[in-house]
């Protein structure tokens, strides 16, 4: 019996020693595979994300920041000039009396005018944007007084 399992093991020896010999065999061919130069094949075809040529935007979604400048005009309250900045499409375009914050989104401007006039005109309007040119009109409240038909015309860059 002694022998028997003697043999047994000197067999298990064996086998462990071919099964490593076997995986250096298989690492070795793997490396030599990967170190060995590659036949040029066809070049792969491109993603649709490498091959997209830059278009332009469509007018939309053309970038609008910069400085914007015109005018808000009350029947009422009177022609205040505005100016001021839009980063990323928000900005804030100052008067002597009066804020205008502004969003612009597609073909579209959203207004909200906050006066410090005491019958100045406060509320919100939109807009269309035409490329540089924005116009809006609505009728805005004010602190004292009746409500006040009013237009932002403004220009961009």
């Amino acid at each position: 019996m002694l022998r028997r399992t003697a043999e047994g093991h000197q067999r298990e020896k064996a086998d462990e020693a071919q099964k490593k010999a076997d995986e250096a065999r298989r690492k070795a061919e793997e490396e030599a595979k990967a170190k060995a130069p590659q036949q040029p094949s066809a070049p792969p075809a491109p993603s649709p994300s490498s091959a997209a040529v830059p278009i332009a935007p469509s007018p939309p979604d053309v970038p609008r920041d910069g400085t914007w400048s015109g005018a808000l005009t009350c029947k009422q309250y009177g022609r205040q000039s505005i100016k001021g900045d839009v980063v990323n499409g928000k900005g804030r375009l100052y008067g002597s009396t009066l804020t205008v914050s502004l969003t612009i989104t597609g073909a579209t401007a959203s207004l909200s005018v906050q006066s410090q006039a005491v019958y100045g005109p406060n509320g919100p309007m939109s807009g269309e944007v035409n490329g540089k040119r924005i116009f809006a009109k609505g009728l805005l409240q004010r602190f004292a007084g009746s409500p006040d038909e009013c237009t932002v015309s403004i220009v961009g860059p």
